[in-house]
């Protein structure tokens, strides 16, 4: 068709054959909903969006890939290009869940966004020689439960550009990226691209306003280290003759109550009701979680789990009572999983109850590591408990390790980034490195986290920075880095 007259002629016929289709397949015993979908997609309104995907109706293409991936790559897409949708896929219906989790198990781990299904039907979709093209959210790139996706897309991805903390659009909080990807990489490499500063991109040619480097995909695992040469020389050297943290520690979340303003309570109410102290343990919040020292909250959290037999404690018996009603409400209490009193997740008490522990936010922009021995325990959720389960690594020597610059610099790129704030989870804290050597030579680091603490308890603001460039000092030689290396790990290189 060459003019508009002709073109709107093709346009009413189309809609009168869709038409006819519809109400063939209701006169064939279809539902109306399929037949209403047919006379509803309108290929000709640029700002329509379909609410159904038929590859071969839509465009013509006859044997696109599988969705399982098991496609011959004969049929297909030259090109997908999209912005998908994401939200996790907890909050979907169950059968929905279902359907995701029996089509999908290449890349399915139960807490997926759904974005990720997306990138890989994206990738699936394609002919053998076609090319993918999405912008995503980057939480796929160290998200723990993504890890399938990524082991199925390093054979697939030719370049990815994180944009990182960098917010690419205005009034959206999405921390972006893009990858592109094809059928049948054409190199052994993926090329990644990020950005040098927090400034705005206004070059169309992203690449160019970007520093890239390239990794061999035979190099990235299900966890992805992203990192250039001269930084992965150092994670390399960091790594060499080390045991991990989670093999030589015990890693555990807090513990939730399910209600926090009924569990968590200030030490004075505590004192004014008589409180029983067997039930009450120093409250620790994220906030209070510094460098080094650990700040009293001024509130206890009320521990109760299937040990504890409340009769037993009449006072705080008496003040959960008066909140029965609220308590009994929480889901898994209705299911009769626990009783109404009980913490909705008590977790690992010994751990929370040791007599020396690291205290970690699940949330921090740097590595913020503090030592407690009041046997602090957490409402919430919001910290990680850190316990030595080696004799012969001392507490304090491991704190020091944690929060000096060259540790905090190797997180960067194992801890899951969330915007500036990486989180500190189990799996990511449980792969830090750490140098195993005798007490004797970990006594100079013992004794300058003694003085850090000492002067830290003493004045929460002590200005302590004199003896932690000391620490890193000291841990750049523990590690065998150069000075070229520690201009980079200081961002001087």
């Amino acid at each position: 068709a060459k003019t508009r007259k002709e073109k709107l002629q093709c346009q009413k016929q189309d809609k009168k054959l869709r038409l006819d289709i519809a109400a063939l397949l209701v006169k064939d015993g279809w539902n109306d909903t399929t037949a209403k979908q047919i006379v509803k997609f309108d290929p000709y309104d640029q700002n329509a969006s379909a609410d159904f995907f038929d590859p071969e109706w839509m465009f013509g293409i006859k044997n696109p890939s599988p969705l399982v991936g098991e496609g011959t790559g004969e049929g297909g897409f030259d090109v997908v290009i999209g912005n998908p949708p994401y939200f996790n896929v907890s909050t979907i219906n169950k059968e929905l869940f279902n359907y995701l989790s029996g089509h999908y198990p290449a890349i399915h781990t139960g807490y997926n966004d759904i974005v990720y299904y997306f990138i890989y039907l994206g990738i699936e979709l394609l002919k053998n020689t076609g090319g993918c093209a999405l912008i995503t959210s980057n939480y796929y790139l160290g998200n723990e439960y993504a890890k399938k996706l990524r082991s199925y897309l390093k054979a697939h991805a030719s370049k990815i550009v994180n944009f990182k903390d960098h917010m690419v659009f205005e009034g959206a909080s999405i921390h972006t990226c893009i990858s592109i990807s094809q059928k049948k990489a054409k190199s052994d490499e993926i090329t990644f691209f990020e950005p040098t500063a927090d400034e705005q991109i206004s070059s169309s040619d992203i690449e160019s306003a970007l520093r890239s480097f390239t990794i061999k995909r035979a190099d990235l695992n299900d966890n992805w280290i992203i990192a250039d040469q001269s930084a992965s020389s150092i994670i390399n050297k960091l790594n060499k003759a080390t045991v991990l943290l989670g093999d030589t520690s015990t890693i555990k979340k807090g513990a939730t109550s399910g209600d926090r303003e009924i569990f968590t309570i200030r030490k004075s109410v505590a004192e004014e009701n008589r409180f029983e102290n067997e039930l009450l343990k120093t409250s620790i919040n994220s906030k209070d979680i510094k460098r080094y020292l650990l700040v009293d909250s001024g509130e206890y959290l009320i521990y109760v789990d299937n040990n504890t037999n409340i009769k037993k404690y009449p006072n705080i018996y008496k003040y959960l009572l008066t909140h029965q009603k609220t308590l009994s409400k929480r889901n898994e209490v209705v299911n009769g999983l626990y009783p109404w009193y009980r913490l909705e997740r008590p977790r690992e008490k010994e751990v929370f109850n040791a007599n020396e522990k690291i205290v970690v936010p699940y949330r921090a922009e740097n590595n913020m590591f503090a030592y407690d021995n009041k046997q602090g325990f957490n409402d919430g959720g919001g910290s990680y408990a850190i316990v030595m389960k080696d004799d012969k690594i001392n507490i304090k020597y491991v704190l020091a390790l944690l929060n000096s610059k060259p540790i905090d610099w190797f997180y960067g790129f194992i801890g899951k980034p969330k915007g500036k704030v990486r989180e500190y989870f189990n799996k990511p804290l449980s792969l830090i490195p750490i140098k195993k050597i005798p007490l004797a030579d970990q006594q100079p680091f013992i004794t300058l986290v003694d003085q850090i603490l000492t002067a830290k308890q003493k004045n929460p603001d002590a200005d302590t920075s004199a003896i932690e460039r000391q620490i890193d000092k000291m841990v750049y030689a523990l590690y065998g880095l150069t000075p070229e290396e520690i201009a980079i790990v200081e961002g001087k290189g």
